[in-house]
């Protein structure tokens, strides 16, 4: 028996894909769940430990974290998140969520007369923590 091609492992990929965002669609009480995974998240010795955070702002049906921003910086924690300029990814040091505004594909994200701010730039090596979204992880945690 032959190993399966790379363009069979991507097919396979991509259905797990489709099922995985099926069933986190059809996921009720999302604002619950969210809540209950930020607790695991917040319980981590590695969130204890670390001074900045970088965190994705939600969309549509991921898990939400809006709401746990400020709680993020109620910790004393300085608060990062991700943003794109021409398909590069910038982070941005987030002090209020009045500092961003809808942009590409309705996500939130900061305000372009913030972003070139030196207070506001942040570099990836300065970042303790990273909380990314994913649509389905493996057993060891592998997106």
């Amino acid at each position: 028996m032959s190993a399966p091609s790379w363009d069979d492992l991507q097919s396979v990929k991509r259905q797990m894909r489709a099922e995985a965002r099926s069933r986190r669609r059809a996921q009720p009480d999302k604002d619950r769940l969210s809540r209950l995974i930020w607790d695991k998240v917040f319980a981590l010795s590695e969130y204890a430990a670390a001074r900045t955070v970088m965190v994705y702002v939600h969309l549509a049906n991921e898990v939400r974290t809006q709401p746990f921003l400020p709680v993020i910086q109620g910790h004393g924690k300085r608060l990062v998140i991700p943003y794109c300029v021409a398909g590069e990814l910038e982070l941005f040091r987030l002090e209020g969520l009045a500092e961003l505004q809808p942009g590409t594909v309705g996500i939130l994200e900061p305000k372009p007369e913030l972003r070139g701010r030196p207070a506001k730039r942040v570099e990836v090596g300065q970042l303790d923590l990273v909380v990314v979204p994913g649509v389905a992880f493996d057993r060891r945690g592998a997106r």
